[in-house]
Formats: C-alpha cells, structure tokens, sequence
C-alpha cells in the first residue's frame, strides 16, 4: 500500500479507481462522536445542577450514538473491501486523505536507497537507527523502498503474510523503516513527513 502520492509517478496503476468510502466514513465519524461528547457533556452539567434536563440533549445523545453504530459498520465494510483490492497482484494505491486511487499497480522505479535503516523509536534519532542491507529484504519490499525513495513524501506499508507490517518513507539521505507497527498508530508518519530532517548521517567514505 502506498499513501501520500500526489500523482502516479512512477507507477503502472492497471485497476485506476477512486473509492473515497473510507474517508467519507472517517469524517463523518468524527463529525458524530463531537455532537455526542457535547451532548453528553451538556446532560451531566444539568445533572450537577440538578436541573430538569430537555428531552432534545437526550434525543441528540441517543441519535448520534445510533449513527456511530452504523457508521462502525460502514467503516468495517469499507476496510473489508479495500482489503480484497490487495488479493490482486500489485498494490493498493492510496492518496493522503485515505480514497483509493487504484489497485493491481505495478512499481516502475528502479534505483534503490542509498541507506536502509531500521528505526525503533517513532520520531528518528541516531541512537535508535540500525543500518541494515537493502538486499536482504524480498522483492515487494524492496520495490516499495526503491519507490518511497525516489518520491519524497510517500509512505509506504508492507504487509507479509504473517501478518507483520512494516512501513517506510524517505527522511533527509536514507530511508527509514519500522517493523511490526500498529496500524492505528500512524499519527507520528505525518509528523515525520512534515518537519526537517533531524537526524545527521555520516556520509561513507569512497572507496580507493
């Protein structure tokens, strides 16, 4: 999977697409559970008063939490779909606001990372970086590296079929991996994205 791709540079998207299910879902979520917080919260500052409460806060509690459950389940229809895409050969391919812009996509970038480094903090720091060799990896996550190397910005995810997922992106002069993430834990990638470069590498030595 790939986010964060402002164009199809450097692929070959056989199955394009735009399926935009998910981040409707997603925001219409958010949307829900902000009227259900102010609702609720509004209900307990009568209760401390001890105030008569008005049938509409309870009426608007208990609609918005109805429309929560559906939306739950539009999310989870949403994922199952988008997660059949990944049956086909090739990738899923995803902007930054989660819509799906095709799948089957092929990897056409051919010149691979400088550096591969394993991180194990969420923001990078040199202490917590381990170099390790491109070409110990398969064939899907190198082409993934090579792709998130030569695109700036993007973020791509691999998952292996024991269920592992690693993601990477390209930070300052080396791309940056992370093994077993979780997925819901992505907040600390956008922030990555956004700032400079923190982390100073030494540059190697030519060779005689």
């Amino acid at each position: 999977m790939i986010s964060g791709v402002r164009a199809e540079r450097g692929l070959n998207v056989k199955y394009p697409m735009s399926y935009n299910r998910l981040k409707n879902a997603l925001v219409n979520r958010a949307v829900k559970l902000i009227e259900r917080t102010y609702a609720s919260d509004q209900i307990y500052e009568y209760l401390e008063k001890d105030d008569d409460i008005p049938i509409d806060l309870y009426l608007e509690e208990n609609v918005s939490e109805t429309e929560l459950n559906r939306i739950r389940s539009e999310i989870d229809g949403a994922l199952w779909f988008i997660s059949l895409l990944s049956r086909v050969d090739g990738l899923v391919l995803m902007n930054k606001h989660l819509v799906v812009r095709g799948f089957g996509v092929e990897i056409k970038s051919s010149t691979p990372p400088d550096r591969v480094y394993i991180c194990s903090t969420q923001i990078p720091n040199n202490s917590a970086l381990k170099e390790v060799d491109y070409n110990h990896f398969g064939t899907r996550h190198r082409s993934m590296m090579r792709y998130c190397w030569n695109y700036s910005g993007t973020v791509g995810f691999v998952v292996s079929q024991d269920g592992d997922v690693r993601a990477m992106i390209k930070h300052g002069e080396a791309l940056l991996m992370w093994e077993n993430i979780r997925l819901q834990k992505y907040t600390f990638i956008r922030r990555i994205i956004r700032r400079k470069p923190a982390v100073k590498l030494k540059r190697r030595k030519a060779a005689k």
